[in-house]
């Protein structure tokens, strides 16, 4: 028998035995969140890559940086690239007087190998020499890798060092594109080229039976070489950006062919006459100057050409110097 204090008594522990009146009335324990149990936790919402945004400068100048709106600017571009030029001068000319030398050197060598200046065009048309020419066209095009690479973060950046030309290079596309390019450009070429090999090979042979037949040849050679000049000149916009939007990491192997083809048919004709006039300019100033202007020229060149990518890409810009 219990008493009714008795403190061991249990008929209320149930619900069920407890009068209403002496039932408690407990709020409702809230309900907390749970995130695991809602469609897609865990996945990353998707964000468009952006090229290599953590290089550039924040604030650079004391002011922000800019981008591009799709539509080049050469003027603006060469401006830009010949001020950055001198100013990492350091750089950019010692740099390609350095990198100039090596070449000359590493070409004047491959030509004694196979025989010097003054063999002949069907000697160097051999597999051996032309064997050497594609090993120092791939070395030409791992440089041009890092030389891209090192001109967009000139472009991200005031001062930069060499250290800037090897870091975090997005390589395997970029030199797959670059491969590809040279390669169906070469095979064009050889094309239109090989009939026009084969007239000098007749000249330097001496196998003309008149003067007139030596002419009639001369002229056929500087015509073919022309219509060589005109359509690489008609083809330079289209492929201008392809590698530097693989480079930039704005598109992958396959994306920046169609990236850099839509971004340069959108500028051609400003591309066109940034070519043309570059080119002829670039010329005429080397005869001027037994070819010491392209110290100069051929940087400035290369970091208008970065520029110009970042204006038709829409990428981040140099800031304005105050």
């Amino acid at each position: 028998m219990t008493t009714p204090n008795d403190p061991h008594d249990d008929r209320f522990d149930h619900p069920e035995n407890r009068p209403d009146n002496q039932y408690p009335s407990y709020p409702s324990y809230p309900s907390t969140p749970h995130p695991e149990d809602a469609p897609g936790y865990g996945e990353q919402p998707y964000q468009p890559y952006q090229g290599y945004a953590g290089y550039r400068e924040s604030a650079p100048h004391g002011g922000g940086q800019p981008t591009g709106d799709g539509k080049v600017r050469p003027m603006e571009a060469v401006s830009w690239a010949f001020g950055q030029t001198f100013r990492n001068w350091q750089v950019w000319i010692l740099g390609a007087l350095a990198l100039g030398v090596a070449v000359f050197a590493l070409s004047i060598g491959m030509d004694v190998a196979f025989g010097g200046p003054s063999a002949d065009l069907a000697y160097q048309a051999g597999f051996g020499y032309q064997a050497a020419q594609a090993v120092m066209g791939l070395i030409f095009g791992v440089l041009s890798i890092f030389i891209y690479h090192g001109a967009l973060r000139q472009v991200d950046k005031e001062k930069m060092g060499f250290g800037d030309f090897t870091g975090n290079v997005n390589f395997w596309p970029a030199f797959g594109v670059f491969v590809v390019i040279q390669v169906i450009s070469g095979i064009i070429l050889s094309l239109v080229i090989g009939p026009i090999l084969m007239g000098g090979n007749e000249i330097a042979n001496m196998q003309m039976a008149t003067q007139d037949e030596a002419l009639a040849t001369l002229s056929r050679l500087f015509a073919g070489l022309m219509i060589v000049l005109f359509l690489a000149l008609l083809v330079a916009p289209l492929t201008m950006f392809m590698v530097w939007f693989a480079v930039d990491r704005r598109a992958g192997f396959g994306g920046a062919f169609g990236a850099g083809l839509r971004a340069g048919a959108r500028n051609y004709l400003p591309l066109l006459l940034f070519t043309f006039v570059s080119g002829v300019a670039a010329m005429v100033l080397a005869m001027v100057t037994f070819g010491l202007a392209m110290i100069v020229i051929g940087p400035a060149l290369l970091l208008a050409q970065a520029h110009l990518y970042r204006q038709a890409a829409q990428g981040p810009l140099p800031a304005p110097r105050p």
